[in-house]
């Protein structure tokens, strides 16, 4: 059937390395292994039993045989089939011994009553195969049904290799009510580590229980003083919730009959504790839920509480779920619930082993009545009121907008203070959390407050009129979540940095009293008004050189020591000087005029109608003729 190693001697084969051989049994080829001096080691391929033709060829010139004749009779031949007979519903593992028979499973079939016997294991000289069910079930009075078994060898397609023939058709197998087992009782037990499995019938010993792709031998062993069940265990961490094929195999005679008992098997999630076991009437508890079989490969795990109530599970394991009680919509003030636990694993609902309750209970429940905030610079404190509030430090939290944690720092039953830095201006809401019992309720007030800008001081306050001037604000509040604009008589002003208690921005030109306003995330608040004028706009009046200094008469500037002066582009380095007199060193320039501007940090552009003239100077001419 192909496959073996066939050796062939090929005299005088000299500088065997560069050659090119092939090797042809009949018309398919032989792959070449060993190419030595002393000739060739082939692997031969599938063809039907017969007599096939061998053919040598290197480099393209075939090569005659010497007293060899070039042929191999390739024979596949059945000997026997055990064991004769065996369960009506199949599973029955048939050995086949022979000759010839192929390695390759697309060439070797076993038919059983025209079904087919799907190959479990081939070899040269056996196949095992597992019998299919009876096609039809002997009637009372014939408790047999004996089936053809026919051997197959070759291709099924005739795409490829050879064609299939017969070559094993003269055994039969026997199907046989009475070396069918039986399963008349199944009894299944849950213990901290195994699933245990007992069945009861006839023809069980040497079996297998089969749950899905998971089994176990079954033994003999007395199981809580019950010796008419056999049975066997199966480790938990090996399985998860969900619904089974069941069936049991006699290892030499095949399934057994199951009729009489359940042939899927559920294999339910267990909760065993609920830890803790009441919590606050507004959600926010932690629950651990301890049990069996409570994970699955899938992910497909829930928790489910009774409406309103959800429990978002923060982490999953075989044994334990923690997951937080979530309450659906608005708190109900005054209100207790009994909640009903349950695991949904698989589809499959949890069972009950021990406490599976969780109480909600209004009068155990922290409860906040008054809220009040205080803000000073980016600091905010909010002092809650109420009734059972504060226990121990290390399990009160407070969270503005369920994210910001606002430190505590004072507690008790009726009182909590705490603080928190740098809050968007805008609405926000406060979370009050104990490890132990969930959130705080709310009761009648709001747990929502309003952070406002507050502008505390802007400077200065007036401006050029060319702008640019360098504008301060200082506040709280001053950064939004999103977004922050400064407006300057509706003109932008071109931010320079920000936080949550200054903002500097350069300002544009104007004229006059104008509106000073901050739009912070969307809402638009009035700070004040800043003025421009000729009696804040900078000046410079004339312009005078001597040798590289450039001497200026100015008016309005804020001090020398907030002023750069350009000559065109290039700065004017080293200015000096006092409120109406400056001075620079003149850039090196190329001939020309050039504007000359001055810039103020604080009040902004100056005024100016001043040229400075670069000229060329002659120092020298040498004749060159």
């Amino acid at each position: 059937m192909g496959g073996e190693t066939l050796v062939i001697g090929v005299a005088l084969l000299v500088n065997y390395e560069d050659l090119e051989v092939e090797v042809y049994i009949q018309d398919a080829l032989a792959p070449v292994h060993i190419q030595a001096a002393w000739g060739l080691e082939v692997t031969l391929p599938p063809l039907p039993a017969g007599l096939h033709r061998i053919s040598v060829s290197i480099n393209g010139v075939s090569i005659r045989s010497q007293g060899v004749d070039l042929h191999i009779q390739y024979i596949t031949e059945v000997f026997s089939i055990e064991p004769c007979c065996g369960s009506l519903l199949g599973g029955t593992i048939l050995s086949i011994s022979g000759i010839g028979f192929s390695r390759d499973p697309a060439l070797v079939w076993v038919l059983v009553g025209n079904q087919s016997c799907d190959i479990v294991n081939l070899m040269e000289a056996s196949i095992w195969c597992e019998t299919p069910p009876a096609l039809q079930m002997p009637h009372a009075g014939t408790p047999t049904v004996t089936a053809a078994v026919e051997v197959w060898a070759g291709n099924r397609s005739f795409i490829r290799g050879p064609s299939p023939s017969l070559v094993g058709n003269s055994f039969t197998f026997t199907y046989e009510a009475a070396a069918t087992p039986l399963i008349t009782a199944l009894q299944a037990e849950i213990t901290n580590s195994s699933l245990h499995l007992r069945v009861g019938g006839s023809n069980l010993s040497n079996s297998v229980i089969l749950l899905g792709r998971l089994n176990c031998d079954v033994n003999t062993q007395s199981f809580q003083s019950n010796t008419s069940l056999s049975g066997c265990s199966i480790p938990l961490h090996s399985l998860e919730a969900d619904i089974y094929p069941l069936q049991v195999r006699h290892k030499q005679m095949g399934f057994a009959n199951m009729s009489a008992v359940p042939q899927q098997f559920a294999v339910m999630p267990r909760i065993m504790a609920i830890v803790p076991s009441q919590g606050s009437a507004c959600g926010g508890t932690i629950l651990t839920v301890r049990g069996l079989l409570l994970n699955s490969r899938r992910r497909s795990v829930r928790v489910d509480l009774s409406d309103p109530f959800t429990c978002v599970i923060l982490s999953l394991g075989d044994r334990t779920i923690l997951c937080q009680v979530s309450l659906e919509g608005d708190p109900l003030p005054g209100a207790s619930f009994t909640l009903n636990v349950t695991v949904l694993v698989n589809g499959l609902t949890s069972e009950c082993h021990g406490n599976c309750t969780f109480f909600m209970q209004e009068e155990a429940s922290p409860v906040m009545d008054a809220l009040t905030t205080n803000t000073s610079g980016s600091l905010t404190t909010v002092l809650m009121r109420g009734q059972r509030l504060g226990t121990t430090a290390d399990e009160l939290m407070v969270f503005v907008d369920d994210q910001l944690p606002c430190n505590v720092t004072f507690f008790n039953a009726s009182h909590v203070a705490c603080q928190t830095r740098d809050l968007a201006p805008g609405l926000h809401y406060l979370s009050v959390f104990y490890a132990r019992n969930g959130y705080a309720c709310t009761g009648n007030v709001s747990r929502h407050f309003y952070i406002t800008p507050q502008v505390f001081h802007y400077f200065p306050k007036n401006f050029s009129i060319h702008g640019g001037g360098l504008l301060t604000v200082e506040g709280t509040g001053l950064r939004g979540q999103n977004t922050t604009s400064v407006y300057i008589d509706q003109q932008a002003c071109l931010m320079v940095n920000i936080s949550a208690e200054l903002i500097r921005c350069i300002v544009p030109t104007g004229n006059g009293s104008v509106a000073l306003e901050i739009e912070v995330d969307g809402l638009l608040y009035h700070m004040g008004v800043i003025g421009y004028g000729n009696a804040f706009t900078p000046e410079l009046l004339s312009i005078s050189q001597r040798d590289d200094i450039l001497t200026f008469a100015v008016a309005q500037i804020s001090g020398a020591a907030n002023i750069d002066i350009f000559v065109g582009i290039s700065p004017c380095v080293g200015v000096s000087g006092n409120h109406t007199v400056l001075q620079c060193v003149v850039p090196s320039l190329p001939a020309g005029e050039y504007h000359v501007r001055a810039y103020d940090y604080i009040r902004g552009w100056a005024s100016s109608v001043q040229v400075f003239t670069s000229r060329v100077v002659i120092t020298a001419v040498t004749e060159n003729f």
